[in-house]
């Protein structure tokens, strides 16, 4: 088991490390938030006035699990994924460079929930019995709650969160491997029947998604897409690439998930295992489950539009992380590394009665979400790593990187501890276990294919060793 909690001076050294590679920065500011309506003489826009107590919306924190940007419609992916969530963003805010601050659930929505890195609250790990979390409770959710008067009330599908959503007022989760995302939404339906009228405090409702994580499967006799995505351009256009290794059983493409028709076109799968090993065909199935999950999203605006609350809600999608699918060797799997793939996921947040979609380019980090809603709500947000952006959102100015470093952190099993910093479209990984270091350039290479490393880093090696050495030699 790693190590329960690290010290604060590793976000000093993110700071500083970010600051050695890619430009000269200004010392951050103060951690937390505070309102910035006076600061500027531009006008705000109207959806970004802050409302008063007795006005605070409801709010749904909608997440879906292994979402990866790039593949949704949002990022004009050939296949038209997330139908719904882009209507969602013509009204609402879309940020294009979102960042996750860590590749698999459980640090990754710990930070989204505590506002703290990966390497601060130091939930890093799968808990059992013998190996309990530091972190599960006193997290922003608390501060919705006594300061906003908040109801909370958390449905969730990945039981990795269940660990860790203990400050709610409510929780479900639906885990069972026969459950799907519509049982979900169901159970936020039923909830929204049975007490919105009599409910007199604004709620906070977390709702938690799960279908495009592995097993793809799960999802793809729910919709006809799969077999439309293996018929399409986008899996023709492909390049065959066949695959070894696959994670586990659940997700394995057998005949029994295939058409006659498709069987027909395809053969039976190929040597004695028994399954397919073409990699378009579980790119096809990935993408087939964001667009089951899609489907289930736009049920739930429905509701939301049927109860009369849809206008007057904050809604808000994101996702924890991505997926790596053929563009690097660890095929259909999380959790691995710190590669884009893995952390660039979609961010939309339609704040209530807003209209018009306006679109963020700047890098921002997920677990600057809550201190920015709490912002919004004029309530104290605590002293944590995360920052609201609010003001940059008011002003339209480009989010400042040296207050708000794009920084997110693993701790793998095998690698050891990573950690991964984005700078004026580049992105550097570093190996601590090894001392190792990759970079790539976003506006060139946004598949991260070339490792430019080498070639770069150069003179700033003794640097990177120095401040390095600051924390973790001895």
């Amino acid at each position: 088991m790693v190590s329960i909690m690290l010290s604060m001076n590793r976000f000093v050294f993110m700071f500083l490390f970010c600051a050695m590679l890619f430009s000269s920065v200004t010392r951050p500011a103060a951690a937390g938030g505070g309102h910035h309506q006076g600061e500027s003489s531009q006008q705000i826009p109207s959806e970004l006035v802050s409302p008063s107590l007795e006005e605070f919306p409801h709010i749904f924190l909608i997440h879906i699990d292994t979402l990866r940007h790039d593949h949704t419609s949002l990022a004009g992916y050939d296949r038209d994924t997330t139908p719904n969530l882009s209507k969602l963003s013509e009204q609402g805010y879309l940020f294009t460079e979102a960042k996750s601050q860590s590749s698999w659930t459980m640090p990754a929505v710990s930070s989204l929930l505590w506002g703290l890195y990966p390497f601060n609250h130091g939930n890093l790990f799968k808990p059992d019995d013998d190996n309990v979390l530091p972190y599960t409770s006193g997290s922003l959710i608390e501060t919705f709650k006594d300061q906003g008067g908040y109801y909370t009330l958390s449905i969730q599908r990945n039981r990795m969160i269940g660990y860790i959503v203990k400050d709610f007022d409510e929780t479900s989760t639906r885990t069972a491997p026969s459950r799907l995302d519509e049982d979900a939404v169901k159970v936020a339906a039923s909830w929204l029947d049975n007490n919105l009228e009599s409910q007199e405090q604004p709620f906070f409702m977390f709702l938690g998604l799960f279908n495009p994580h592995w097993p793809y499967t799960a999802a793809i006799d729910q919709t006809n897409y799969f077999e439309r995505y293996l018929n399409d351009q986008t899996f023709k256009n492909a390049e065959k690439v066949i695959v070894d290794s696959l994670p586990d059983p659940s997700g394995h493409l057998k005949e029994e998930h295939f058409s006659d028709r498709l069987l027909d076109r395809f053969g039976e799968p190929g040597g004695d295992s028994g399954i397919y090993r073409d990699g378009r065909m579980y790119v096809a199935a990935y993408d087939a489950s964001i667009r089951y999950t899609d489907i289930q999203l736009g049920k739930l605006f429905e509701k939301l539009k049927e109860a009369g609350i849809y206008d007057s809600s904050l809604i808000i999608v994101t996702s924890d992380h991505g997926e790596i699918m053929l563009d690097h060797n660890a095929n259909f799997r999380h959790g691995t590394d710190l590669l884009d793939a893995e952390l660039a996921v979609p961010l939309v947040i339609k704040f209530p009665y807003q209209r018009r979609g306006k679109v963020v380019k700047s890098p921002v980090r997920t677990f600057d979400l809550l201190p920015t809603i709490l912002d919004w709500l004029k309530l104290e947000i605590p002293s944590i790593d995360a920052r609201s952006i609010l003001p940059y959102l008011q002003t339209d100015k480009e989010i400042n990187l040296d207050e708000h470093p794009v920084i997110s952190f693993v701790d793998h099993k095998d690698k050891g501890e990573i950690v991964s910093i984005y700078r004026e479209d580049k992105h550097l990984i570093r190996y601590l276990e090894d001392g190792t270091n990759a970079l790539y350039d976003l506006n060139e290479d946004f598949q991260e294919q070339k490792d430019l490393a080498e070639e770069n880093m150069g003179e700033q090696e003794s640097i990177i060793y120095t401040i390095l050495c600051a924390t973790y030699c001895d």
